[in-house]
């Protein structure tokens, strides 16, 4: 009996949280169709906004009074116009000689033949071809008669060849080597077969 009267108070509690819960329901579906619901919210988040913005205020607050500034201000914006006028100027008269000498005609120089045919070039003032006549002429002349200087310029060729005959040599021996091996390692294994037979 006593068990039972235990579940009878469960049940009791029970319905209670069921009867809160749907008094919440009611009211939150009263608040959405009369548009309440969120007003207390969205009062106490513009509150507190407000008083963020109190404390930034408090926070940049400057004690120390500043006077302006205003005649150096204006000196400067009389300065800063003076400058422009006179850039401003300036350009204007850039543009008026520009145009000036655009329009005029420009009367193209004559220069008689007889000084165009005498003027040097680069290689009448540096006799250029000459010279390089000259040096080819005389490296051949050395090549010829400097046989020490033939015998260098020889030698690579000569080393070339010789290391491509040795090359030529050691493979052919080294294949041979391992020919002759291979061969008695064959003769030796039938030799074998053949006694065990």
């Amino acid at each position: 009996a006593g068990a039972g009267k235990d579940n009878d108070d469960d049940d009791d509690e029970d319905d209670d949280d069921n009867d809160e819960e749907e008094e919440l329901a009611k009211t939150d579906e009263e608040d959405k169709e009369t548009g309440k619901g969120g007003d207390e919210v969205r009062e106490s988040a513009g509150e507190s906004d407000d008083e963020e913005t109190r404390e930034e205020e408090e926070e940049s607050f400057d004690p120390i009074p500043r006077t302006p500034e205003e005649n150096e201000e204006e000196s400067n914006d009389e300065e800063e116009q003076d400058l422009r006028l006179s850039e401003e100027a300036s350009i204007q008269e850039e543009k008026d000689a520009y145009e000036l000498y655009r329009e005029a005609p420009i009367a193209s120089p004559t220069i008689p033949s007889l000084i165009l045919e005498n003027l040097l070039t680069f290689n009448s003032a540096f006799r250029f071809e000459e010279r390089l006549r000259s040096l080819e002429t005389s490296f051949s002349e050395y090549r010829q008669t400097n046989q020490f200087a033939n015998a260098v310029f020889v030698i690579p060729g000569i080393v070339h060849q010789y290391m491509d005959h040795q090359m030529k040599e050691v493979v052919r021996e080294v294949v041979q080597i391992q020919t002759d091996q291979l061969q008695d390692s064959l003769q030796r294994e039938n030799d074998e077969f053949l006694r065990n037979i």
